[in-house]
């Protein structure tokens, strides 16, 4: 084997593992952002109404929630 094709191989190597870096790194961004996007609030002066597919399911009480990405809605009502 001449020292090119060594080198090839060595070089093809290091680019099939740099894509899979790549990828298993925009597949965390991404998981990590439809995470993210599920984290809402509702402050001590409001009361939530929490629509899972558009339809009153319950309501979300002051604090901190999470709710299912794409499935589920929160709607804040403020109480005076």
């Amino acid at each position: 084997m001449s020292e090119k094709e060594r080198m090839r191989k060595i070089m093809s190597k290091g680019a099939k593992t740099a894509v899979t870096v790549i990828t298993i790194i925009v597949l965390l961004v991404l998981a990590g952002a439809v995470l993210l996007s599920g984290v809402y609030t509702i402050s001590e002066s409001e009361q939530g109404v929490v629509l899972t597919f558009g339809k009153p399911t319950g309501k979300a009480a002051p604090g901190l929630h999470f709710k299912v990405p794409l499935s589920r809605r929160s709607i804040r009502l403020i109480q005076r």
